[in-house]
Order: C-alpha cells, then sequence, then structure tokens
C-alpha cells in the first residue's frame, strides 16, 4: 500500500469519506509513500477545502481531523501486514456500535472498507 499511485489514495480517500479532499492530495502528489509519512501537522492543511466558485475555503472540523487521524492510522497498520487480512474496528459512541471492516489484499494493494452502524 505504501506503492499507492495517487490516484489509489485518491480512491482510499473516497472510501473513507473525504471526495472533496481528493484534488488537494493529487495537485500535491501524495501517493502512498507520502501518505505513509504524514504527520499530525500536515493533516489540517491537506483538508483544507477551497470552493471554486467563490474562493471561500473550508477549514476542516476537529471532528473531521481525529476522524482523518484515525483513517490513517487503521491504514498505516494494515500496510505493515504482510498477508491478505480481515481486520475489525469497533468504537462504542452512545448507544451505537459503529465498525469498519477492511480487506487487505498485498499481492494487488488493494484495499476495500467498508462501514456498518448498528444500533
Amino acid at each position: 500500500m505504501a506503492r499507492w499511485s495517487v490516484d489509489q489514495v485518491g480512491e482510499w480517500l473516497r472510501l473513507i469519506g473525504f471526495e472533496k479532499q481528493i484534488t488537494t492530495f493529487k495537485d500535491r502528489h501524495i501517493d502512498g509513500n507520502a501518505l505513509k509519512q504524514l504527520t499530525v501537522c500536515d493533516i489540517p492543511q491537506l483538508l483544507i477545502v477551497t470552493n471554486e466558485e467563490d474562493q471561500t475555503i473550508e477549514k476542516p472540523t476537529i471532528g473531521e481531523i481525529r476522524r482523518f487521524q484515525k483513517s490513517l492510522e487503521e491504514w498505516r497498520e494494515i500496510c505493515g501486514q504482510s498477508r491478505s487480512r480481515k481486520k475489525t474496528k469497533k468504537s462504542h459512541a452512545s448507544n451505537n456500535v459503529s465498525s469498519s471492516v477492511y480487506f487487505y489484499d498485498a499481492n494487488t494493494e488493494n484495499l476495500q472498507i467498508k462501514y456498518a452502524i448498528v444500533r
């Protein structure tokens, strides 16, 4: 996954709900290797979105930054694994149980993410 192209990083962004940021990541040539090396200081800058129509700037919320950081940490963890694996992360918030399931094939470096919210 560290060998992902810029387009594959864009697909990962779409899968985790950051499709507005795909252009920024592409413009800055963020491939898998660059993604792996992002720091907590880099993330807020990369998540800024500029409205093309009126050029207003939308800064990311703390929640968006944390959600991205969590997804990046999970991606890095999966990236370090050497074989195909199913991984489930669960968190309990309010009365909801949120679960994200990752399927990673090390041979093709494909990652599928499926989210489910169960009450």
